[in-house]
């Protein structure tokens, strides 16, 4: 672990050394650069081959991992007879860079959260000219075949599955963003290609109607699931094996359609401490799990979040389309309310389920105001402040986050005020987060000018008002740089480096910094609170 400065406008280095992936001290801080080197652009070069020969016409792209994902390319190029690419005029920052080729894959690439390929990593500093940023492709396998009915006719339209087996590649590899490339055709014929070799599982079908379908139809016809040979039994199903730029084809799947009962599930909602109906609330339902409860229950209602009931004038409400099974039902609460709500359990075996009643409780408030370190312009504070927001979330016994308990949250005020209503009884922890560009963390929380320590967080009794909250804050705009060396070895394929940055004395144990490491080992961690700062890594 090593200790750094942070000082308002610097930029400091700080080099982390992993030995058999432990943690050695780092090196001293350099000084800080110029503001005219902060403006220069940087440039990369590498080549695409397949391995033995450069690969011709292939598009590298570029994405700034500083903005939010599906931007626009920041730069991009085609490699030349000799698979050779150079991308100019990037700005200091973070960056993915990969070659886009959707039938060829990185077979030494790791693949992120939503199953694309990482590609390299990069973090580049003002002026630096980053050469040999190489790509090896090789050419992708093909699954195809045929889609029928029990009638021989072709099924059209229909989506494909193809699901890794497990130990081959992470199961979300095969997820595409055009899906319209996994569905059969007018000849009920499909063809996914760029797969990495390995073994997969080919079905077509669904396992039940559309969760939360509407309509007076309580009949459901679907094609039910089907794993390639012809079985709707997972243990039946056939792995079909891939080489790398191979094809396996023929691989037919007949499909047979079937039909499944819905019901519908009914009651009402009151306010439990007058029993008045509360009409205008958005109801919706899930599984219970551990516990009876469904987890994540009772977070705000967004524009395109979960499937929504609306109650009429009477708090009464319909849920449509349940298959048979157990549920719970409940009240979405919306920003603002001061209200929270029970969970109220049902089974649906052959019928309708009917009388249900969702109570809604007034819940307790936590109140108090947000306070910018260092910053003594009130309206330089407030614009630091827009968007910002003030989260509470629910702890269990041991101050551990409550299971299935969400974080109810609210906007920041231009004055810094903050009130976050309908709150459950029993012990909160106090949290804060910024856009990105605020350059704001959270230092610590007092109530009632006693600091609430590590844990942030304070005892909520029923009906109780909490007032005399203050969020202290600290706003950074210093930056550290530096590499992590591995030594004795290297990665293993899939691991990624990460730095992790606390600012001594802050006592919030979640004002901690985090920041990924490129394909080089470098980093960068913008919008730094002036301070001393302890620094350490992990893979």
């Amino acid at each position: 672990m090593r200790k750094t400065k942070a000082m308002p406008n610097a930029c400091a280095r700080v080099t982390v050394v992993l030995a058999a992936l432990l943690l050695l001290p780092c090196a001293a801080p350099s000084l800080a650069q110029t503001d005219q080197s902060k403006a220069a652009p940087a440039t990369v070069t590498g080549r695409v081959t397949d391995g033995k020969r450069g690969l011709a016409g292939i598009g590298v792209v570029v994405m700034s991992t500083d903005v939010g994902m599906f931007e626009p390319a920041s730069a991009s190029a085609k490699t030349d007879a000799e698979g050779r690419y150079r991308l100019t005029g990037l700005a200091p920052g973070r960056y993915q860079l990969a070659p886009v080729a959707p039938a060829h894959i990185m077979p030494e690439e790791s693949f992120n959260f939503i199953g694309l390929q990482r590609g390299r990593s990069l973090v580049l500093g003002p002026g630096e000219n980053i050469e040999n940023v190489d790509f090896r492709l090789a050419r992708g396998g093909v699954i195809t075949g045929r889609v029928t009915g029990d009638d021989g006719k072709p099924v059209v339209g229909e989506l494909v599955q193809i699901t890794p087996e497990e130990g081959n590649r992470p199961a979300h590899q095969s997820f595409r963003l055009d899906r319209g490339e996994m569905l059969t055709d007018d000849r009920g014929v499909y063809r996914v290609y760029g797969l990495p070799a390995g073994r997969y599982r080919v079905s077509v079908g669904a396992t039940g109607p559309p969760r939360g379908q509407r309509g007076p139809s309580r009949e459901h016809t679907f094609y039910q699931r089907t794993y390639y040979p012809g079985t709707t039994d997972t243990a039946q199903a056939k792995s079909v094996e891939v080489a790398e730029g191979g094809e396996a084809t023929d691989i037919d799947i007949s499909v047979s359609k079937t039909t499944r009962q819905t019901y519908s599930a009914s009651g009402r909602l009151v306010f439990a401490d007058t029993g008045q109906p509360a009409a205008n609330v958005r109801v919706s339902y899930g599984t219970p799990g551990r516990g009876g409860r469904v987890i994540g229950a009772g977070l705000v209602w967004f524009p395109g979040g979960p499937s929504t009931f609306v109650t009429d004038a009477r708090g009464e409400f319909k849920l449509e389309g349940l298959a048979a099974g157990r549920y719970a039902a409940f009240g979405v609460r919306e920003q603002g309310s001061d209200w929270y709500s029970d969970q109220s359990a049902f089974e649906i075996a052959d019928a309708d389920a009917e009388g249900i009643e969702v109570k809604l409780r007034r819940g307790s408030s936590l109140s108090g105001v947000v306070h910018v370190e260092g910053v003594s312009d009130r309206a330089a504070a407030q614009r630091m402040l827009s968007r910002a927001r003030i989260h509470v979330m629910p702890l269990a016994p041991g101050n551990t986050p409550m299971p299935g308990g969400p974080a109810t949250s609210e906007t920041v005020a231009p004055d810094g005020s903050f009130r976050v209503g309908g709150l459950q009884p029993g012990r909160v922890r106090i949290g804060f987060s910024a856009e990105r560009g605020a350059n704001l963390s959270m230092s610590r929380v007092e109530h009632n000018g006693v600091p609430l320590g590590r844990e942030a967080s304070v005892e909520v009794e029923e009906g109780a008002q909490v007032t005399g909250v203050r969020v202290v804050v600290a706003h950074g705009n210093a930056s550290v740089r530096g590499k992590i060396n591995v030594v004795g070895g290297t990665l293993a394929p899939g691991y990624s480096l990460r730095v992790f940055a606390r600012r001594v004395g802050d006592e919030n144990q979640f004002g901690t910094r985090a920041a990924e490491a490129d394909s080089r080992g470098s980093f960068v961690m913008e919008g730094m609170a002036p301070g001393d700062y302890e620094f350490h890594a992990a893979a």
